[in-house]
Formats: C-alpha cells, sequence, structure tokens
C-alpha cells in the first residue's frame, strides 16, 4: 500500500483557511494541490485542464472555470 497521506504546504493551508473561498473553489484548489505538491511536482504546465479539474469536483466545466 501506498503512503495516503499528501504533503500539503503550511503557508498555502493558512491562506485557504483567511481566504473567503466558496466550495467550488476550494474543491478546485484542493484538485490542483493534489496535482502538484501531492505528487511532488513543482512544474504545472499542461497538467490539468478545466475538464479535468470539472470531473475531479463534480462541477461543470463552466464552473471550474469559474473556481479557477
Amino acid at each position: 500500500m501506498t503512503d495516503p497521506f499528501v504533503q500539503f504546504p503550511t503557508a498555502l493551508l493558512e491562506a485557504i483557511c483567511r481566504a473567503k473561498l466558496g466550495g467550488s473553489e476550494v474543491a478546485a484548489l484542493l484538485f490542483i494541490v493534489r496535482q502538484t505538491s501531492g505528487y511532488r511536482r513543482h512544474e504545472t504546465a499542461g497538467f490539468c485542464s478545466l475538464l479535468r479539474v470539472a470531473e475531479a469536483t463534480g462541477t461543470s466545466r463552466r464552473a471550474a472555470s469559474r473556481a479557477v
């Protein structure tokens, strides 16, 4: 079994806690963090389309676009 935990930057977590984000925005942000820091990737070029964000968060592409 692989490690079920994701490394999450503390400063980013604290900023999220202070931000006034809606549910779709939080979901999109967490998905993007998972796709970058969670896999220890820090370059984001071409990794994540709006369709992938929408599918992962259960929203429409339009909602994903607004959230991002």
